[in-house]
């Protein structure tokens, strides 16, 4: 049976908050937890720490991957195996916009970390409006490299889809928290073009269409 959505809102609420500090973490993700905590050391997300946010974002995707793990097909199961590399890129998504910490970030995980750092970051433009027309284009091209990438690239193959897993969990940890009237009508301008780059990713993850439907059922409030 299919949860309803405040099921399953309940169950992301509960892991956000079991899930709030390096020491609630698998010891294999605790190192992308301190490297995102000084990342982000001088920012904020709100009046808060900014780690809170990419917390949130790796708790969502714990509790995702908790409540339908295993899924049926052999990308999810994947995905469920390497659990603690797609909790680092939840961790480390926006990592990569910041400060040059590239090889950090592969000291911490292997090639499939970095790509998915390289898929989650912005790249930056003159607006919001050009930063997201320009990474919407290379998460396109990136997307196009993961059809196109054979057996033997499996390592590329998964360091695509652990970064639109982790980017979809951030857009969802961001509309989720209610964001103000003019911000939400920003992610809902933004979310035909962005759901157009995941949505193929489907076909390989069942969980791509479910954390879509979230989303758009987060943007669907007006409050």
């Amino acid at each position: 049976m299919t949860p309803s959505h405040d099921e399953v809102h309940e169950i992301e609420t509960s892991f956000i908050q079991k899930f709030r500090l390096a020491k609630d973490f698998d010891p294999q993700v605790r190192p992308a937890y301190y490297l995102a905590e000084f990342v982000h050391r001088e920012e904020k997300y709100g009046d808060r720490p900014y780690i809170v946010h990419p917390a949130a974002v790796a708790a969502l995707a714990h509790g995702w991957m908790s409540y339908y793990a295993p899924m049926d097909t052999s990308v999810d199961r994947t995905l469920h195996a390497h659990r603690p590399l797609v909790l680092q890129a939840c961790l480390l998504h926006d990592a990569l916009e910041t400060e040059d910490v590239g090889s950090y970030i592969g000291a911490v995980g292997d090639i499939r970390l970095l790509l998915a750092c390289e898929f989650c970051c912005n790249v930056k433009g003159r607006s919001r409006r050009e930063t997201h027309e320009l990474t919407i284009a290379k998460q396109m091209n990136l997307v196009g490299d993961f059809h196109d990438l054979h057996e033997h690239n499996a390592l590329a193959r998964y360091g695509i889809l652990y970064g639109a897993i982790a980017k979809l969990f951030d857009r969802l940890a961001n509309t989720r928290r209610r964001p103000d009237r003019k911000m939400a009508d920003v992610y809902r301008r933004e979310h035909t073009a962005f759901a157009s780059v995941m949505r193929p990713l489907g076909a390989h993850s069942e969980l791509v269409p479910l954390i879509l439907s979230r989303i758009e059922h987060e943007l669907s409030h007006d409050d």
